[in-house]
């Protein structure tokens, strides 16, 4: 067994051998963060404060793990064998890594900090030099240029979502700020993460995937999704300000971006549809549920975007927390890590078969999953509506509780199965 396991470590520094399970392990410890939030939240915790916690959650969840797996799928799945293998993307991995856990340890003590924000800034320095790598690499593969330009605009996305983080950061340190400016940052790097980062760097890969997998699709149709999303894009964070700027040219840009990606929405629905059957045919049973789920998350997405239109909805959207959380996981969980756990199973990254145990831990995270967004969002009803659920914040404490431990089992399913060889 002691063998086994300095094999096992030896091969995680040779990247992309086993980058999966060091992104999994991220997610988990991300997890305990939420375990312990919520048990805050229904149980006295003293010497721990929320504020800090959140800020380690938050920043580690979108660092060690949704962005260190993109990143790194980029670099494992897209470039080919003679680049991937470089010292600058081992370097850039690793750096990532050792990084993440810095902004980890030092919110979670500190929150904004001298110390934590020098980490923070550190890992975005990181991921400019695996922007400048990678674009140049970029023009060296073989891949549909409209591909490569969703490639670049997530890329592109992710260096303006950290100019929001800046402007935190500065705030927190040196303030004072207003309330809408505090507000107006924060959004305004979630935007940009959420709506550019995530969601172009998925499109890449998925239609990455098609084409490895000899999937046809229309490339004149994917052009026009990516003309739809991208100039929707930067208007799109007026979303974020509608009920809070009262002025014509929010509402205007406000419009146009929900127009642009509806249309969008939609011709990309009809290409997914029309390539259905050789679709089905190349992914496994549970990667179908995960895409599915997170296929129709960006449906429910969008609706709620289109429901925040209207200015009294927005405001109490943006008040009512399990709201804003329910929201934030629908994209993040179901949209984003559900797609990234079915990728990386079709890839063979990570073993959904490598042992009983290990298929249960992941079948049980989807489906708690979905329970808990669909409790936050009942939870957020009874706020609004004014009717009370019995126990409802201590029902998602346990489910957390839950979907952590789910987590740990798969995450251990992994290390037992490469550990072998």
């Amino acid at each position: 067994m002691f063998i086994n396991t300095i094999r096992f470590m030896t091969r995680l520094f040779k990247l992309p051998n086993y980058w999966g399970i060091i992104c999994l392990f991220n997610l988990f410890v991300a997890s305990i963060l939420g375990v312990i939030m919520r048990y805050k939240i229904n149980f006295p915790l003293p010497g721990i404060t929320q504020a800090n916690l959140l800020h380690a959650h938050s920043h580690f969840v979108f660092q060690g793990w949704a962005t260190l797996t993109l990143m790194t799928a980029f670099i494992s799945l897209i470039l080919p064998n003679n680049i991937k293998r470089t010292f600058a993307y081992f370097a850039i991995f690793w750096l990532s890594v050792i990084l993440s856990w810095g902004v980890l340890i030092s919110f979670s003590l500190q929150g904004y900090s001298v110390v934590s924000i020098g980490f923070m800034t550190a890992a975005q320095v990181v991921f400019y030099w695996f922007a400048i790598q990678f674009m140049i690499d970029l023009k060296r593969i073989e891949a549909h240029r409209v591909v490569k330009y969703f490639a670049v605009v997530s890329i592109i996305s992710y260096i303006i979502a950290s100019i929001g983080e800046y402007y935190s950061a500065a705030f927190s340190l040196y303030g004072p700020s207003t309330p809408l400016v505090t507000r107006g940052a924060m959004y305004f790097y979630l935007h940009f993460q959420y709506n550019g980062w995530f969601s172009f760097a998925i499109i890449t890969l998925f239609f990455r995937w098609l084409t490895t997998n000899k999937i046809k699709y229309s490339h004149p149709s994917l052009l026009k999704v990516f003309i739809l999303f991208s100039v929707g894009l930067i208007p799109g964070y007026c979303l974020s300000l509608i009920g809070y700027v009262d002025e014509l040219w929010v509402y205007i840009c406000s419009y146009f971006a929900i127009i642009t990606q509806v249309i969008g929405v939609v011709i990309l629905t009809k290409m997914i549809y029309r390539a259905r059957v050789d679709i089905s045919n190349s992914l496994s049973l549970f990667s179908k549920f995960l895409w599915g789920i997170a296929f129709l998350s960006i449906i429910a997405k969008t609706g709620m975007q289109i429901a925040s239109l209207q200015p009294s909805l927005a405001i109490v959207a943006f008040s009512l927390r399990p709201l804003v959380i329910g929201y934030l996981h629908l994209v993040f969980i179901c949209f984003v890590s559900f797609f990234l756990f079915g990728y990386m199973i079709e890839k063979e990254k990570i073993s959904f078969k490598s042992s009983s145990p290990a298929r249960s831990g992941i079948i049980a995270f989807f489906v708690f999953s979905i329970i808990s967004e669909l409790l936050l969002f009942l939870q957020a009803a009874g706020n609004y509506f004014y009717f009370h659920v019995p126990h409802i914040s201590l029902i998602i404490y346990y489910i957390t509780v839950v979907m952590s431990a789910s987590l740990l089992i798969f995450v251990i399913g992994q290390i037992r199965k490469y550990s072998k060889f």
